[in-house]
């Protein structure tokens, strides 16, 4: 993917799958840098989806940058694009827990409500599903079209980081 030789030399980057899981086959990367920037994954994500390559575009994020990219959720609708956004929905701005805590500073400043995301995702044509268990992973239709958005709701206080890293 672009960005992987330079990912390889950083010390500490994130792989891809949590330990125990295996990367499905034929899985390419459009962005694969060890921190994500609020912002780049819906560019990315349109890029890929504007391509048309005839693979299914996943776009991982947290609640923050999904909350600061959704407007963007817009030109897939416009454009008649496929894709499909999980969000890693601790309903806070997870990142900065551990900097709030270190200082003993409260961690109301980082707590943030998403909208309903099922009447936002239809509201553009698309479909969303609420995730609050690993059993409702298998009932995931992963074959929809237009805008597919996967809610997936995590305990803010598990250090979710470190299972995928």
């Amino acid at each position: 993917g672009v960005g992987r030789e330079r990912q390889e030399r950083l010390p500490g980057s994130p792989e891809w799958s949590a330990p125990g899981t295996r990367r499905p086959s034929g899985l390419h990367d459009a962005h694969r840098a060890g921190v994500e920037v609020a912002l780049q994954g819906f560019g990315a994500a349109f890029g890929a989806a504007a391509a048309k390559t005839g693979r299914r575009v996943v776009l991982f994020c947290g609640d923050g940058g999904f909350m600061m990219g959704a407007q963007g959720l817009d030109c897939f609708r416009i454009n008649g694009l496929d894709v499909t956004i999980v969000i890693l929905n601790d309903e806070m701005y997870g990142a900065e827990v551990g900097a709030l805590r270190k200082y003993d500073l409260g961690l109301d400043i980082a707590a943030q409500t998403m909208p309903d995301i099922t009447l936002w995702s239809q509201a553009l044509g698309g479909h969303a599903d609420i995730i609050r268990t690993l059993d409702q992973l298998d009932e995931l239709d992963f074959d929809r079209s237009g805008i597919h958005v996967i809610d997936v709701r995590l305990d803010p206080e598990v250090d979710n980081f470190s299972a995928v890293g």
